[in-house]
């Protein structure tokens, strides 16, 4: 009997050390912006749990967004000083490292904002950019009570300066976005623009609160181009961003669904 409770217990232990700890899931939520405008990114995470230890650097591009300051943290013991921040670390770069004094751990609930960032808005109407994690200078590391390292998911977001619904066309290295046709629309509209040289052309669509509802990649040839969008791929009718990227170039414009 004891011999049988022995290996159970054994089976019981192999089993649970088998089970993959959920990866830490980090996100910077997308945002749109009217140009000129101080805007708050969240920095959101989930399977924030017991953990004791974390860092990881942040970048953007500085003719978009300029730093202002970080706020709403969640954590213990944290504050400015906890990060490196413009002008120290260059325009477009932030660093983070924080650790749990006690070595306890610390939990948080999902969908928790960990901090936010502010920034103004200083791109022109319909540029972007996206809000990306690495490890450089700062390497990205989360840690547990035990000091093992966890598998890290980042989730990155754009902030989109509002591009309107001005029938200007927008200039771009690689290509010119014109304002797509028919908008407002009921059915359909085609997204217009030219292109300067061949290229694989992704176009994505959002909500005004940055989620993500449609997303393609066309390879195209130069000259003029028009990609048609039903009216099926929305949720429902209202205000839109489309974004066109191109290997060196991404532009974005509004568009309006109506029923």
């Amino acid at each position: 009997m004891k011999k049988y409770i022995f290996t159970l217990a054994t089976l019981l232990l192999l089993a649970l050390s088998s089970v993959k700890a959920q990866d830490v899931t980090i996100t910077s939520m997308p945002v749109t912006a009217e140009p000129g405008q101080v805007v708050t990114v969240d920095i959101k995470v989930e399977n924030w749990t017991d953990i004791v230890s974390a860092q990881w650097s942040m970048h953007w591009d500085d003719e978009v967004l300029a730093y202002e300051g970080i706020t709403n943290w969640a954590l213990p013991g944290v504050s400015e000083i906890r990060f490196g921040t413009p002008p120290t670390t260059g325009d477009n770069t932030l660093t983070f490292a924080w650790d749990d004094e006690t070595l306890v751990g610390v939990s948080l609930e999902d969908n928790s904002t960990l901090f936010s960032i502010q920034f103004t808005a200083v791109g022109s109407s319909g540029s972007s950019t996206t809000l990306m994690f690495d490890g450089m200078p700062t390497a990205i590391e989360v840690l547990n009570p035990n000091l093992s390292e966890l598998d890290v998911e980042f989730n990155v977001g754009d902030v989109i300066i509002d591009p309107g619904t001005a029938v200007q066309t927008i200039q771009t290295n690689e290509f010119a976005l014109h304002a797509n046709s028919p908008n407002p629309f009921k059915t359909e509209t085609n997204i217009i623009f030219d292109l300067h040289q061949k290229s694989a052309t992704t176009l994505a669509v959002y909500s005004v609160t940055g989620r993500l509802i449609f997303e393609k990649t066309y390879d195209l040839n130069s000259g003029a181009q028009s990609i048609t969008l039903n009216n099926s791929i929305f949720p429902a009718a209202g205000n839109y961003v489309y974004r066109l990227t191109t290997e060196g170039a991404t532009a974005a414009r509004k568009l309006t669904l109506v029923d």
